[in-house]
């Protein structure tokens, strides 16, 4: 190419392509690394380390209470009370849910 000759204009997402091809070799600050598997860090004390997973195992829990008591009042011939519903629900099953969620709790901490 003749040095007299002005080079063609380059586009603004040329402006940090090396002559490589390499869109980071020109630029002023290199792209901070990943972290690809990077684990979040544990919430701080013993009793936040259980009462993370202890209250998400009983929060999973009452939902689907929630959601048992009004579905199964809803095939109840005639309506169904959801209350009472749930509360059969909850009379026969609460201590599954705590034994579940107490083995949750202490297997996290």
């Amino acid at each position: 190419m003749d040095p007299q000759q002005s080079t063609p204009p380059r586009s603004i997402h040329d402006r940090h392509r090396s002559e490589a091809g390499d869109p980071t070799c020109g630029m002023r600050t290199q792209p901070l690394p990943l972290t690809l598997g990077a684990r979040r860090q544990a919430p701080d004390g013993p009793f936040l380390r259980f009462a993370l997973p202890f209250l998400a195992v009983l929060g999973y829990y009452a939902l689907g209470i929630c959601t048992f008591a009004v579905m199964a009042a809803g095939n109840v011939p005639g309506g169904g009370d959801v209350p009472q519903l749930a509360w059969y629900a909850t009379e026969t099953t609460s201590p599954i849910a705590l034994a579940i969620a107490l083995a949750a709790g202490r297997w996290w901490v």
